[in-house]
């Protein structure tokens, strides 16, 4: 599912005349650990509990950039529903269609890091180098 988050979310920049974002492996692997983090401190949060930013897991992968974003998700059950989904929220929608990124990771986890919501967990993280 997470190649097709990036399918849909290309052919959503397409549309708007934006070069593809290109699956990037650092960025992938900071994408696992994110989420992984969010799984085992049992939270959904661009912030973790302990006060670490989305960029600190792409660092500690070591991909240099200029910009970062994370888009967040849960209980989507499908690519395009998760993208529908960022696209009708602007920050995330910005990220989406972000001139700079063409860079993207994506992970994917069955279930939700916290009670009361349904999974799967999404994380993408956009990378401007």
């Amino acid at each position: 599912m997470a190649q097709a988050v990036v399918d849909v979310m290309n052919m959503e920049r397409a549309q708007y005349g934006l070069a593809r974002l290109r699956v990037n492996p650092k960025l992938s692997a900071a994408a696992v650990d994110r989420i992984n983090d969010m799984f085992r401190q049992r939270y959904f949060d661009h912030v973790s509990p302990d006060g670490l930013e989305p960029w600190t897991w792409v660092e500690r992968r070591g991909y240099r950039y200029r910009e970062i974003g994370e888009n967040l998700a849960v209980g989507y059950r499908s690519a395009d529903a998760v993208v529908d989904g960022w696209m009708h929220s602007p920050g995330h929608r910005a990220n989406v269609l972000g001139r700079g990124y063409d860079e993207v990771g994506v992970a994917i986890a069955p279930g939700s890091p916290r009670r009361g919501y349904g999974g799967p967990t999404v994380v993408a993280l956009y990378g401007e180098r």
